[in-house]
């Protein structure tokens, strides 16, 4: 069972407190109860202490937890009789009927991860593995994928200031009836996430600060976070809800997240310049116009090498640009800062970035991302070259 600890309440000084773990199996019960049980007393002021309690519970034929804890209370109030007592009698039972029968090879997701960038990829792929068993699941695995980009990214860069030793990471995660939910958790120093103002989304593009999408992001598109520190971790949760599932095609399922009808393809004419700039990147022209279509994801490992290309065509004079969203899984905030100083830098020389395609995921991201990113968007291929030439000098 898992739960989020509280501070501790009337701790005493001198007396150590620890932590401890049980394996229950199925059919085994837990009884809890408070002090006033055991310390129940009769006109006599005799207790009725552990061994009482513990003889009701090993003598106890009940076969409901219900019935049981009935047992003990009975067998509290007969021995107290009509003796007035000076605390609550409280208890709780609870009984574990272990984990339904299922395929799936597992049910909860469990891995550590060194704090370095380029160990993100492997985990995301072992956490998509994980999802992909549920079929109602699947379709939040690039949402799933940016909320881990995002909020490993902050760990790697900023959790260990001024620290050159290897600190691992460990990541939970869970399929339940509902939803999924994502747990993060590191040794770093304490930061809570939450509090970080979110950005204003109303301001120019060009005045904006590159940043700060990260969090609000996940807090937009998630149904609940929460984090705590606790015993010199920081942990943060995220959940969200299991969509309807729907039919699905014969074949292979698809877990990239790209629908083939919503990814207009580029006609394609025998004079066009295409070619690929690197392991995750086509360049094409069309006239005066330059396509840069990033390919698989657009996060932490991969945004570098967009960055390059279209910074490096930026210097070579384009000035009008169109970026094809239409071949990416997911793009984290990662990717929207590559996007933004893009723009940003087209600004200034006059030149023009227009977004074009893009699943549902990469839809939502744009549009949480203000109304000035919304702006660039455009829902055809012929839409996008006719905003790339609007006000180019």
């Amino acid at each position: 069972m898992r739960a989020q600890d509280g501070p501790m309440v009337g701790p005493m000084p001198g007396i150590a407190f620890k932590e401890s773990t049980i394996q229950l199996n199925p059919g085994d019960e837990l009884f809890l109860y408070t002090d006033g049980v055991t310390e129940a007393d009769n006109r006599r002021r005799e207790l009725f202490g552990n061994n009482r309690l513990k003889s009701v519970l090993n003598t106890s034929q009940a076969t409901s937890v219900v019935e049981r804890l009935n047992e003990v209370m009975n067998a509290v109030r007969g021995f107290a009789g009509e003796a007035p007592q000076a605390d609550d009698i409280t208890m709780l039972g609870l009984r574990y009927h272990g984990v339904a029968p299922s395929d799936v090879a597992a049910q909860v997701f469990h891995q550590m991860m060194p704090n370095q960038l380029m160990a993100i990829p492997d985990l995301q792929t072992a956490f998509e593995e994980y999802v992909s068993q549920w079929a109602a699941a699947r379709p939040l695995i690039p949402t799933l994928n940016m909320a881990l980009d995002d909020l490993l990214n902050n760990v790697v860069q900023y959790a260990f200031p001024n620290d050159q030793t290897e600190h691992q990471v460990e990541v939970e995660g869970e399929v339940r009836e509902d939803c999924v939910v994502l747990t993060i958790m590191d040794d770093g120093i304490p930061f809570n996430p939450l509090s970080v103002a979110p950005p204003d989304l109303s301001v120019l593009l060009h005045e904006r600060e590159i940043g700060g999408l990260g969090i609000h992001l996940i807090r937009s598109m998630f149904d609940e976070v929460t984090y705590h520190r606790k015993v010199g971790r920081n942990v943060l949760t995220i959940k969200k809800k299991l969509v309807a599932e729907k039919p699905a095609p014969s074949g292979r399922p698809d877990m990239t997240g790209i629908s083939a009808l919503e990814a207009e393809r580029l006609p394609q004419q025998a004079h066009e310049d295409s070619r690929r700039v690197g392991m995750g990147v086509d360049i094409q022209h069309r006239e005066t116009v330059l396509i840069v279509t990033p390919r698989d994801r657009f996060d932490t490992n991969s945004a570098p090498e967009v960055e390059r290309v279209l910074m490096d065509q930026i210097g070579r004079g384009e000035r009008q640009i169109i970026l094809d969203l239409s071949q990416i899984s997911y793009i984290s905030s990662i990717g929207l800062r590559v996007i933004l100083k893009a723009v940003v830098t087209m600004m200034s020389t006059g030149g023009k970035v227009v977004l074009y395609g893009g699943n549902d995921h990469v839809r939502a991201v744009l549009q949480l991302s203000g109304a000035l990113m919304m702006s660039l968007q455009a829902s055809t291929f012929d839409e996008a070259l006719s905003k790339v030439h609007e006000g180019v000098s």
